[in-house]
């Protein structure tokens, strides 16, 4: 059986008054955040709870089982009817994880556009040094998204600049995965709206940066909805490629993973990927967008040489071991992998 759930998604300059309203059956609330996303979104979560039960929880700075677990342990012996995810992807990951475990509705307030984790019913989790550990898939998306504009055009750019990456990147890879497949209707649907990842980013990048302009709010939604509807309908195994295990490979450097956002790594190895399918043409495009608003075109803009080297053995076999390189429609090795990193 063929199934299609998505949440519901508010998107507003302001989203308070939206809020308040779809909140009203809820009473006994688990509030899980992050810290500085807690403290510049304090008005929303005041202006609701005046007559809820709210348990704020921070999420424990990585989205890993043991913080998981741990939130999980805090929450014993009381009952709750909504999990509200409050900050950036991990914290909203985090959250959505634990709404799985323990059944509950959950709705994500993202404060930052640097990834669709707000939509998707899935979660990247990490070990406890941050380096990557595996992918959590949940039984069901979040059941509603709050998108506040003037929080996200507040928050820093670079995080703008990583959903950019990541955005982008969602395209290139369901084409690689889906090139040459027989696919469902439900993917065939996704990969059409991947399309739109490429071109709103495209067509409005230039006049997003300065003002809350059409411009802007368009890309935003880019990356928080048209990004995560398509990876709730594509099949799993096409959401990620050569670009995703490549971002995976590189956060086995401790400075990139403690520096470099998810989504500025994945931009790079999109770079990577179009010049190992040979598209030097959509590579020197990207490169020329990536250099104009910040985005990192090559390795040195990452980490020190140095470290690369230092680590060369345990990036590759991230890469390597990424559940995003199977069924990779391209013949790829450790070789292949270790000359493009070295050489861009």
């Amino acid at each position: 059986m063929s199934q299609i759930i998505i949440p519901e998604s508010f998107s507003e300059v302001e989203i308070l008054e939206v809020l308040e309203e779809e909140i009203k059956e809820y009473k006994n609330i688990i509030l899980i955040s992050g810290k500085i996303s807690l403290e510049k979104s304090n008005h929303i979560i005041n202006n609701i709870s005046s007559d809820k039960n709210i348990t704020k929880i921070w999420y424990g700075g990585e989205c890993s089982y043991l913080n998981v677990e741990n939130i999980i342990k805090q929450l014993e012996g009381k009952n709750y009817d909504l999990v509200i995810g409050l900050g950036g992807g991990k914290a909203l990951d985090t959250a959505k994880v634990i709404a799985d475990k323990l059944d509950l509705d959950i709705f994500t307030i993202p404060t930052i556009s640097a990834t669709c984790a707000n939509y998707t019913a899935l979660s990247v989790m990490y070990n406890c040094d941050g380096s990557f550990d595996s992918l959590y898939f949940m039984k069901r998306p979040p059941k509603k998204t709050f998108i506040d504009f003037n929080i996200i055009f507040n928050s820093p750019k670079k995080y703008y600049l990583a959903g950019i990456g990541d955005t982008l990147a969602k395209y290139y890879e369901v084409f690689l995965k889906t090139n040459n497949s027989n696919i469902n209707f439900n993917s065939i649907l996704g990969k059409k709206l991947s399309e739109l990842c490429k071109e709103i980013i495209l067509n409005n990048v230039e006049s997003s940066f300065e003002e809350l302009n059409n411009s802007f709010k368009e890309i935003v939604e880019c990356i928080f909805i048209t990004t995560g509807l398509v990876s709730l309908l594509v099949d799993q195994k096409y959401n990620g490629a050569i670009a995703h295990s490549i971002c995976y490979g590189l956060t086995k450097i401790k400075s990139i993973e403690k520096t470099k956002l998810h989504g500025e790594i994945v931009g790079y190895g999109l770079l990577l990927q179009l010049l190992i399918e040979n598209r030097e043409k959509e590579y020197n495009k990207l490169k020329k967008m990536y250099s104009c608003i910040g985005l990192p075109v090559k390795l040195s803009q990452l980490c020190e040489l140095k470290e690369f080297q230092l680590n060369e053995n345990k990036v590759l076999d991230g890469i390597m071991s990424s559940p995003n390189l199977d069924e990779l429609p391209l013949n790829v090795n450790r070789e292949i992998f270790k000359k493009i990193l070295y050489n861009n």
